[in-house]
């Protein structure tokens, strides 16, 4: 796709029309850069997702009449909302939330169509960690293979690769934190135009979190591991910090869970764990409840 520095506004206005989100974001940072405000636009589940940041915390009066106003003049198609994020510039959690949905009367027929967009989508093709479905490792039907991962900056779980969609590399930056949701939700991520939730697996171990080691915005690495899974009709993405290996365990290997080992809160959420380290199983099911 053209850069946008290379094009004239005329350009600039036809590829927001046809629903480009950083040339939206574009002419939106052109009304709001004055106002030392900046704007941040991805689109995702046929909804825009619009976080607005300043130096304070943005005021919803001064933000969601005009960002309304501008899409509105756009006229979308098969765009059924608007979620407008404030928040404070150097923060993770977003201070407040509108949400604006678009009847069919907002819109008219000059078409959505998102072009080469993607921008997160295609830093998902060159950063994303496809999962093996054939490797050339002896397997046999007693034997599983599993996925290392530190879920904190010293602690260690195994999950069943097959249970695994996906590992992809998820900028701190791209994640959209969303206000009064529980703590291990860190926000939403744009994934291939789908939204996926994205978790803090250390907290929903009710373990301490890497991120609160130090702040998210302060890491040196701005990139997150996030493991895709999908459990019935749910798809969400564990965000760790570290990938170690996949070993094969012979299901002998593998003992229950046992409350003399782990901690009660952790019990509902492994299916076993190795009995030659003692590194539990996450139990995929319980944790996408």
């Amino acid at each position: 796709m053209q850069s946008l520095e290379t094009l004239n506004k005329r350009d600039i206005v036809a590829l927001a029309k046809r629903g480009d989100p950083e040339a939206i974001a574009h002419i939106m940072n052109y009304h709001f850069q004055p106002k030392k405000m900046t704007v941040n636009v991805t689109y995702a589940d046929q909804h825009f997702l619009i976080l607005v940041e300043a130096s304070s915390v943005p005021k919803q009066a001064d933000v969601v009449p005009p960002i309304n106003r501008a899409l509105k003049r756009l006229h979308l198609k098969n765009v059924k909302g608007i979620r407008i994020f404030g928040r404070k510039e150097g923060t993770v959690a977003a201070d407040w939330l509108k949400q604006i949905e678009i009847t069919s009367s907002d819109s008219c027929s000059t078409g959505l169509a998102l072009v080469d967009w993607l921008s997160q989508g295609e830093s998902q093709e060159k950063s994303a960690f496809l999962v093996p479905q054939n490797t050339n490792l002896s397997r046999s039907e007693h034997v599983s293979r599993f996925l290392n991962v530190y879920y904190s900056l010293n602690e260690i779980a195994a999950i069943d690769l097959s249970l695994i969609l996906e590992v992809i590399q998820v900028s701190v930056y791209d994640i959209l934190p969303i206000p009064q949701m529980p703590e291990p939700i860190l926000g939403i991520y744009n994934y291939r135009g789908k939204i996926l939730t994205l978790i803090d697996l250390a907290q929903k171990l009710e373990k301490p979190s890497f991120l609160l080691q130090d702040h998210i915005h302060s890491l040196k690495n701005s990139h997150l591991f996030s493991l895709v899974v999908q459990h019935e009709n749910k798809m969400l993405g564990f965000v760790i910090p570290q990938i170690i290996d996949i070993q094969l365990y012979d299901q002998a290997e593998i003992g229950k869970p046992d409350p003399a080992i782990f901690p009660s809160s952790m019990m509902p959420l492994i299916s076993g764990y190795f009995k030659s380290n003692i590194v539990p199983i996450l139990d995929i099911g319980a944790l996408c409840i």
